[in-house]
């Protein structure tokens, strides 16, 4: 006999088994996460790679500087951060469809595929490890020279707001969950909103082209300070302190890492919330 669970997740939540809240949790001051060890796990990672991301900028500036490098460890490790994310979120929508949720395993196909997208785009579609010669229409249109559409000299200029708003959307977006809905483990709002405890790996993106495209050419134009724009490149004389373009790199490793933190915790609250559902992820 097959067992399919409602098609309205929020039906769910009245047959779900009551969590025991802690006393924080019961004030509705957090949501309560999908796996609590997961998320102090992800809460913990976050403070101390921000720890050694200004300890390599300030105290260690030759290792960071070639750490941030074009094609260094940090590009390599998105790559690997945005597939592991895609590959997470595909089991999600592959969870979902067999659940019969139409709507969230068709929106999590498409976080996967843009996932994907990104991924490859870390490595040039897989130049980085083949190396092989860019096509002549790309070559002339891309900065870098590369096979990849973010670095073409249309699209560019857009790119690093939209690094602002996706980081925002995914440092500030639960501040507009209800207070009400907050302390609701299995909420459906919640496999789309990423929740507080992924803040700050999505905050840093927001910070760093925030400073490149709006707060350094407003106060470079009013104080006429040529030390407010960062710099273009990484100069031999940079002994940390600096502000780096390239300071970017950290910043969008994190927003990675804060996709791949969303992923694994929606995984665990879909476990929970088919479990609630009474259903089984096996056809029976």
């Amino acid at each position: 006999m097959k067992q399919t669970m409602s098609k309205d997740p929020s039906a769910l939540l009245a047959s779900a088994d009551p969590v025991e809240p802690s006393p924080g949790e019961a004030e509705g001051l957090a949501p309560i996460p999908a796996s609590r060890s997961l998320a102090r796990v992800i809460t913990l990672a976050s403070f101390l790679l921000l720890a050694l991301w200004l300890a390599l900028k300030f105290l260690f500036a030759e290792t960071y500087v070639q750490l941030i490098r074009e094609d260094g460890v940090l590009e390599m490790a998105q790559f690997f951060s945005y597939l592991a994310a895609g590959l997470g979120a595909l089991l999600v929508a592959l969870r979902f469809r067999r659940a019969q949720q139409s709507l969230l395993g068709a929106a999590y196909l498409v976080l996967a595929l843009g996932l994907f997208f990104v991924a490859m785009e870390e490595v040039s579609w897989t130049q980085n490890f083949l190396d092989f010669e860019t096509p002549d229409y790309v070559l002339e249109r891309n900065t870098q020279e590369e096979l990849n559409l973010h670095n073409l000299d249309t699209v560019q200029p857009v790119l690093h707001y939209a690094y602002i708003l996706v980081g925002a959307f995914g440092a500030f977006a639960w501040l507009a969950v209800p207070r009400r809905r907050r302390d609701r483990e299995l909420d459906p709002v919640w496999f789309v909103v990423p929740g507080p405890t992924l803040m700050l790996l999505f905050l840093p993106v927001v910070a760093v082209y925030g400073y490149f495209e709006l707060l350094a050419p407003l106060l470079q134009a009013w104080f006429e300070a040529d030390w407010l724009q960062p710099r273009i490149r990484m100069e031999s004389e940079y002994f940390g302190g600096g502000i780096l373009w390239r300071d970017q790199e950290p910043a969008e490793l994190l927003l990675s890492l804060g996709f791949l933190g969303f992923v694994l915790l929606n995984l665990a609250r879909q476990s929970r919330l088919l479990r609630a559902g009474g259903t089984s992820l096996s056809r029976r």
